[in-house]
């Protein structure tokens, strides 16, 4: 390991960006989320990156019904409490 590779561990584990988890992924009915306590709200958008639906934290507390999205990749843009940024793939699939 490098010095780098550390320094790049700890910066994205300060605030628990990475704690965050969505579930099932692939999602066939319903997405969960957990480990929702540095999160401001998520952005769900297409892979072409067309604005889907923006949840905040309390709405991520229930699960997140999938039936009106089409199959296909999307993105899950993560805004944290303290302005940090962070996307994850989520695949649709009925």
């Amino acid at each position: 390991i490098n010095i780098l590779d550390v320094e790049e561990a700890v910066l994205s584990n300060r605030d628990g960006a990475n704690d965050f988890k969505l579930y099932p992924n692939p999602a066939n009915k319903v997405l969960h989320f957990s480990n929702l306590h540095n999160l401001r709200n998520v952005k769900i958008m297409t892979a072409e990156g067309v604005f889907v639906r923006n949840l905040n934290s309390a709405q991520l507390d229930k699960p997140f019904n999938t039936q009106n999205l089409n199959e296909g990749l999307y993105l899950i843009q993560i805004q944290m409490k303290n302005g940090e940024m962070l996307t994850k793939r989520l695949v649709i699939s009925h």
